[in-house]
């Protein structure tokens, strides 16, 4: 009693503000053990009690007046524990449509592994298939050519079927009483005939066997066509005619009989994009087997189509020579002028006129530009006069608007050219994809001026003989079989004359592009207009001045 008269009997303001300020004091006094102690009890709690679920916040509230939280380390480290250990138990054992689904994927890749080894397999015993049958082919050959060489006949096919292949040839049938003769061992070559013998004819089975002397209309027999030089450059031939390299080794005059394939060919149809170049009709390529098995060398413009053309076409191991290639460039021009082809103002050169052009670069850049003469060989090719077999007296920028060119360069490869007249450009068709500096110089310099000088005189100064740009088409890399080069060349020249597309030539079908530029050959020399024209052929005055053409 005495305590609240001493609180509320006090005067003034002071004695009030002095009480309350003690009051507040006392009670915060009596908060804090309180408060402290609270704290002890739930640091307790906490540290003696599992984590609820369903706690939101690892705190704790405090009864009191005010609310304070207090952070659990450990709580969620406890937490994701306990999760991990209930999401273990859960997923110990696989369900049956995880089972379902794990045998469904092995039984499928067992059976693509299946597939695949069956595949190889079969690839496998084709490949093997083909090599034998192959093997078996040359094997044929092989005997044919010992059987030719030794007993002078080929063997029948039933013989070459029957035969082991590690027999011995068969002994001769006994001929007539005094006439027989020594056995030839297998392989002997028969004895050089000499002068003023007669050729023996020999018998077998009582038919009588071809002689020796064989009629090609030239009069010549089958020794005197092999004395003869298949090279292109003859000594004191022809003028314009520039030795070049060999492009392949020479081989003996083969007149057996060709090797087809017919699986080889007639992969291509008449309706294909690419039947321009390489297709040929079954009954058509007949005819060319047929003569293939005769011995008669056809004539073909300024080449004879005979068995070591037909031998280098044939062969895809094979490099083209200059004989074939002029023989395809002689044939582009009759077509051109006979109105065959719908390509007109062209012309399509020789290899002579190529490596006259390489010659002649040559002496201009050892005399000096200024000082060089033209040859006048060159003169006549650019009046048309050249090439020999393809006389049409049209002259350059006149009447022709563009060439083509077959161009041999080193490293046994071959190039095409176009040279345009109207763009002063030349365009490189290289199967290599290489860049040909050097050979392509002579005709980017000296083309310019033959152009200028076989123009007429009121027109000469209007011609500048700067060089002519050159870009290379680009066509892919090509060849693999790296002796596809010169099929290249010509059927390149032949594509971009036609004005198709060149991606039209490819790997795939270079080996029907050789055989197709055989049957446009053989076609050609059975041709009974280019025949009659070629009856009527007579060599231009330009080379029969000084030296005599042979036909």
């Amino acid at each position: 009693m005495n305590e609240w008269t001493l609180f509320w009997g006090g005067s003034g303001t002071s004695m009030i503000g002095a009480t309350q300020t003690g009051s507040l004091d006392q009670e915060s006094k009596m908060e804090e053990p309180d408060s402290h102690d609270r704290g002890s009890e739930a640091d307790k709690i906490v540290d003696h009690t599992d984590v609820v679920a369903d706690e939101e916040n690892s705190s704790v509230k405090v009864a009191g007046k005010g609310k304070r939280k207090f952070l659990d380390e450990g709580a969620e480290t406890r937490k994701k524990k306990v999760l991990c250990k209930r999401s273990a138990e859960k997923f110990l054992t696989f369900g049956p449509e995880t089972m379902s689904f794990i045998e469904g994927l092995i039984r499928t890749s067992a059976t693509s592994l299946g597939d695949v080894l069956s595949m190889q397999m079969a690839n496998m015993e084709r490949v093997f298939t083909e090599r034998m049958e192959k093997m078996e082919i040359e094997v044929s050959q092989l005997k044919d050519a010992i059987s030719l060489t030794g007993e002078g006949s080929y063997p029948s096919k039933k013989e070459t079927e029957e035969a082991p292949l590690n027999s011995k040839a068969k002994e001769a049938p006994p001929k007539s009483k005094g006439a027989q003769a020594p056995p030839k061992s297998k392989g002997a070559q028969a004895q050089p005939k000499r002068k003023g013998d007669q050729p023996t004819p020999t018998k077998k089975d009582g038919k009588k066997i071809a002689t020796e002397t064989n009629d090609f209309d030239f009069g010549l027999s089958t020794q005197d066509l092999r004395d003869l030089s298949q090279a292109t450059f003859v000594d004191g031939f022809d003028l314009s005619q520039v030795k070049v390299e060999t492009l392949s080794k020479s081989k003996p005059f083969n007149m057996a009989p060709l090797q087809w394939n017919d699986e080889e060919m007639d992969r291509t149809k008449e309706d294909s994009p690419d039947a321009a170049l390489v297709f040929f009709r079954e009954e058509d390529w007949e005819k060319v087997r047929t003569w293939s098995t005769s011995s008669t060398p056809i004539r073909i413009g300024p080449a004879t189509l005979d068995f070591e053309i037909a031998n280098r076409l044939m062969d895809k191991s094979e490099w083209l020579n200059s004989l074939e290639i002029d023989a395809a460039m002689y044939v582009f021009r009759e077509r051109t002028s006979l109105k065959r082809w719908r390509p007109h103002r062209v012309a399509f050169m020789t290899v002579v006129f190529s490596n006259m052009i390489k010659k002649e670069y040559g002496h201009l850049e050892a005399q000096g530009r200024k000082s060089y003469m033209l040859h006048n060989l060159l003169l006549q090719f650019g009046k048309g006069v050249l090439p020999p077999h393809g006389r049409t007296h049209e002259i350059w920028n006149i009447d022709v608007d563009r060439l083509y060119v077959p161009v041999h360069v080193s490293g046994n490869h071959w190039i095409a050219l176009c040279i345009s007249f109207v763009t002063r450009s030349i365009e490189v068709f290289d199967c290599s994809g290489k860049k040909r500096y050097k050979e392509v110089d002579g005709f980017a310099n000296l083309i310019p001026r033959i152009v200028k000088a076989v123009q007429p005189m009121r027109h000469q100064k209007d011609f500048a003989v700067g060089a002519y740009t050159v870009s290379y088409v680009p066509v892919g890399n090509l060849n693999k079989s790296a002796c596809d080069c010169g099929v290249y060349a010509v059927k390149f020249i032949e594509c971009h004359a036609l004005g198709l597309e060149l991606s039209l030539l490819h790997d795939g079908n270079i080996i029907e592009a050789r055989h197709r530029i055989l049957w446009d050959l053989w076609e050609a020399a059975n041709d009974p207009e280019l025949i009659d024209r070629m009856s009527k052929y007579q060599s231009p005055e330009c080379l029969s001045s000084t030296v005599e053409e042979i036909l």
